[in-house]
């Protein structure tokens, strides 16, 4: 009898092992059976009038009562870059983390932003790429922009790019000496406004035209912190009665009233607004930190939606389809508009100018010299079509 069992037991114990050595069809253990990273089911399918514009220079001034009061970006269509900041599908990321080479951006299903298969403008970075680049017309950094809005010294010397990072940045600067001077005319200086702006050399038609979705990553970098009684201008569309469609601002918000020049209670967030200035969504401010933006603009619904992460987490949608303002339906406005990658920094209210002229904030105003002051930009491209 003890035979018999001693063979039953030795039978049982080599069909455990030879069902333990066979290959999973599966894939090696129920973690083989996840959808793979990034696929999701996504992989299924202020100026104040035009000036010289018309010589290929921006809207010269700014509309002084347009005080404009983030997941990675869509489907698997894009790669990201090397180190770029967006990642995959797990909402549960920090952020922290970079993606890795060639991984896929992640998606959110039906909350992510429209497919990025119809991609009609890229400001790709190369690595090879480097600020003096900006003073050859014909590098291919330079072809990547239209206009530079600039003090008086040499582009390279208030815009670069940035290296040490594993996927290169735009990095604006403003300076003491950041005065725009629309056509020359001093006359015409915009002393209130420290600012340098690059405009990206977008395909106007296609790019106002039927549903747009505009992608830009921001980064504010510690060693050059921004001010923040002072209102802060990162990224708009400009039309020429100096209106923004929407634009992106961190900042205090100028009251002219605010001689003590106290820090607005939203001073340390990062906003989307619309043309009206109303706010559209709030994201607290924090340095090294990239904050993803998608601006969905419907040129012939007029609204607006906005989807946004922080780092590498998927892209959500956080507000709209919201109307913006009827002004938007002059065609002719629209398609004269102008996409900015900025740094604006408003004054602050100047006690011995008087009351009416304070909110002409390009012109007056008050501004203390600038330390170090910057902003980086990467991921910035434009898509055609709604969501998919």
């Amino acid at each position: 009898m003890l035979s018999v069992l001693r063979v039953q037991l030795a039978l049982c114990l080599l069909a455990s092992l030879s069902h333990a050595l066979m290959p999973n069809p599966q894939g090696f253990g129920t973690a083989a059976q996840r959808r793979p990273q990034g696929f999701g089911t996504a992989a299924q399918g202020q100026p104040q009038g035009f000036g010289t514009a018309a010589q290929g220079q921006p809207q010269a001034g700014f509309n002084p009562t347009a005080q404009r009061s983030p997941q990675g970006f869509g489907a698997a269509a894009r790669q990201a870059q090397p180190g770029s900041n967006f990642g995959m599908n797990g909402a549960s990321g920090t952020g922290a983390q970079q993606a890795q080479p060639g991984s896929n951006l992640g998606t959110n299903g039906a909350t992510g932003p429209p497919s990025l298969s119809n991609r009609i403008f890229d400001f790709q970075l190369t690595n090879n790429m480097r600020g003096t680049d900006l003073d050859n017309s014909s590098s291919a950094l330079k072809r990547l922009i239209t206009y530079i809005v600039k003090g008086a010294a040499s582009a390279s010397q208030y815009v670069g790019i940035a290296p040490g990072r594993s996927a290169p940045e735009l990095q604006v600067r403003i300076r003491d000496d950041s005065i725009f001077v629309p056509g020359g005319n001093a006359a015409n200086a915009q002393n209130g406004f420290r600012r340098t702006d690059v405009l990206p050399a977008i395909n106007k038609a296609n790019a106002f035209n039927g549903i747009t979705t505009w992608f830009q990553t921001i980064r504010l970098d510690s060693s050059a912190p921004l001010v923040l009684n002072h209102g802060y201008l990162l990224a708009s569309i400009e039309i020429p009665t100096g209106d923004h469609v929407w634009d992106i601002f961190t900042g205090s918000d100028f009251d002219s009233q605010n001689t003590a020049h106290a820090a607005s209670r939203n001073s340390q967030t990062i906003r989307v607004r619309d043309l009206r200035t109303n706010t559209l969504f709030s994201v607290p401010l924090q340095y090294n930190q990239a904050f993803n933006f998608a601006i969905t603009t419907d040129w012939s619904a007029n609204t607006l939606t906005v989807y946004a992460s922080v780092g590498n987490q998927p892209l959500r949608k956080v507000a709209g389809p919201t109307p913006n303002d009827p002004k938007l339906a002059s065609s002719q406005a629209v398609q004269n508009g102008e996409y900015h990658l900025q740094l604006i920094k408003f004054p602050l209210p100047d006690a011995n100018v008087p009351l009416a002229q304070r909110s002409d904030v390009p012109h007056f105003g008050f501004q203390e010299p600038i330390k170090q002051e910057s902003v980086f930009f990467s991921n910035v491209f434009i898509t055609s079509g709604g969501q998919h």
